[in-house]
């Protein structure tokens, strides 16, 4: 063992035996143990020092320590490493403790030894990046006191901590409290506290009634919600295909047996049933005309017949047509059902690209008056149309 080693335990013992004083009462040492103080082994951690240094002082002043004996407690409680290098540091700066050591002198070794410079630095840096971030108020309080003493030319007074303070909270909190002067860090405290109180209280009573089944009338008002949305949709939908209106929804004309709209029937009055003038009638129309000439369809003619194709001198057959029903209509590729709107009147139609001839019911050419005033001409060859209901056979074409 070492002479300093041994110095200083010798030191420790004698300063341990010194007899009670003041009828009765411990020792500086029996008081300071009654503590509990915190042993310090020399840890790489500045902020373990640091809390250590903290709480020796704390004790020091609970059993109201005299500066001679601060020295002598302190360097008790540490070990391993940190003994091992307050060991050194007596025997060779202090000649094995025949030099005393100030407390201040003490405190200032320390500190260069487990919380040097550097470190002092880098915790600088720590504390002006902090913000509190994930943490709650009170945990960046903690934080924010633990660096703050590493930058005290930032910090120098009260009202500059607590503006540091509020800048940093979270956005939610910052904007609540950066109108306010406060004048001290406590203050600043308590308000962001209360804010982040009532802010936690009112994401819980939000949780709750999102978790809370839904009353009647809400229940109700959400089926409401949902069959508007349905009908909404509906109507969307509908306006992207082309809709058809029943025969249904005007009534048919008594003269004309059409429905058209308007209270004069062009049919009474003799105008021509494509533009309603009364200089001409539908065949003649200039619309009409027009129309084929710009090679636009024209509306196909009443049992228009082909040309008769027979050799001259031969008898001619009658043609043969043959409709289809629904079903076969339904699954023909060439074939193309629908509803379209001549003249003013709605008509079932189903539309071949292989047929030859056109053909319309004579209902419904009494409803566009096709037969009123129209000269009809006569089919060279007689057609003979094949339908479910039995064959039909016809030699009248009117052209439109």
């Amino acid at each position: 063992m070492t002479k300093g080693r041994h110095s200083q335990e010798q030191d420790l013992i004698n300063f341990a035996q010194v007899p009670t004083q003041d009828h009765g009462r411990p020792s500086i040492m029996e008081r300071f143990k009654r503590m509990l103080p915190p042993s310090f082994k020399g840890e790489s951690d500045p902020l373990l020092a640091e809390s250590w240094m903290r709480e020796i002082e704390k004790i020091f002043r609970a059993i109201s320590c005299a500066d001679e004996d601060k020295v002598t407690l302190a360097t008790y409680m540490l070990q391993e490493r940190a003994d091992v290098w307050w060991a050194s540091l007596l025997r060779t700066r202090f000649e094995d403790d025949a030099i005393d050591v100030a407390w201040d002198e003490f405190v200032r070794l320390f500190w260069a030894k487990f919380v040097p410079e550097h470190i002092q630095d880098r915790m600088e840096q720590e504390f002006l990046s902090l913000t509190q971030g994930s943490m709650t108020v009170l945990e960046y309080e903690a934080r924010f006191a633990e660096l703050s003493k590493y930058a005290p030319h930032i910090v120098t007074d009260e009202r500059r901590k607590a503006k540091k303070f509020v800048m940093d909270l979270k956005p939610s909190l910052r904007t609540r409290l950066v109108a306010f002067d406060h004048r001290t860090l406590d203050e600043a405290l308590s308000a962001a506290c209360r804010q982040e109180g009532e802010m936690e209280q009112y994401l819980e009573e939000k949780k709750a009634l999102q978790k809370r089944p839904a009353t009647t009338f809400q229940r109700q008002d959400k089926k409401k919600a949902v069959y508007q949305t349905q009908q909404r949709s509906v109507a969307v939908s509908s306006t992207q295909v082309p809709s058809v209106r029943s025969p249904s929804v005007k009534k048919e004309c008594p003269h004309c047996g059409k429905t058209h709209g308007g209270s004069e029937c062009w049919m009474i009055t003799g105008k021509c049933l494509k533009c309603g003038s009364s200089d001409h009638k539908i065949k003649d129309s200039p619309k009409l005309q027009q129309g084929i000439q710009r090679g636009a369809p024209a509306p196909a003619a009443v049992a228009a017949a082909a040309p008769a194709t027979g050799r001259p001198g031969r008898p001619r057959a009658p043609a043969r047509v043959f409709a289809l029903a629904r079903k076969d209509a339904e699954q023909a590729e060439h074939v193309t059902e629908g509803t379209v709107l001549i003249l003013g009147v709605y008509a079932q139609v189903l539309f071949d690209t292989g047929a030859t001839h056109s053909f319309i019911s004579e209902r419904f050419a009494r409803q566009l008056a096709l037969e009123s005033g129209i000269e009809s001409e006569d089919l060279e060859v007689p057609l003979s149309v094949h339908t479910p209901a039995g064959t039909v056979s016809t030699r009248k074409c009117i052209p439109l």
